[in-house]
């Protein structure tokens, strides 16, 4: 049994593929036909967002950098969203430092990049801005804060 099992299985392999085809010939009234083929590509993206940082005492502008690249579709964007937390302290959450989340100067939560921009790969320059007067007003401790980046890829007839 095993053995016809085999058997009909090795003819079921070598058996050819039937491909939908288009036949020409003597007694066809049109003698041209058109074959149509097609492919698809699937729209990739990479947002590269900055990793945890270590901000030294008295530090005025601590940079870091935000990056977009891909393969979008026609038309389509990616907008980045960031929402940002106060600096507390974490013995006592009263005590905070005020800082400004910025680029090129610029007060900074949000950023839509085109579709050249994500093809050619675009980076935008942030930084944590604290003012001399926030350090010198600080209490002792650890202070943290978090960046949330929220990202969404638009298509062009305004879907995600």
């Amino acid at each position: 049994m095993k053995k016809i099992v085999s058997m009909m299985m090795m003819v079921l392999l070598i058996s050819p593929v039937a491909i939908q085809a288009k036949e020409i010939d003597q007694e066809s009234t049109n003698k041209t036909e058109d074959t149509k083929v097609t492919t698809s590509v699937d729209s990739t993206y990479l947002v590269v967002i900055p990793e945890d940082c270590k901000i030294t005492k008295g530090t005025l502008n601590t940079k870091m950098e935000l990056a977009v690249e891909g393969n979008p579709t026609p038309d389509a964007s990616i907008q980045v969203d960031v929402a940002a937390t106060e600096l507390c302290n974490q013995g006592n959450k009263e005590y905070k430092i005020p800082y400004q989340l910025t680029s090129e100067g610029k007060e900074f939560n949000k950023i839509t990049y085109s579709e050249s921009e994500i093809r050619t790969g675009t980076k935008t320059p942030l930084s944590i801005d604290i003012t001399k007067e926030a350090w010198d007003n600080a209490f002792a401790g650890d202070y943290s804060a978090t960046l949330t980046f929220a990202i969404q890829y638009l298509e062009a007839n305004g879907g995600n």
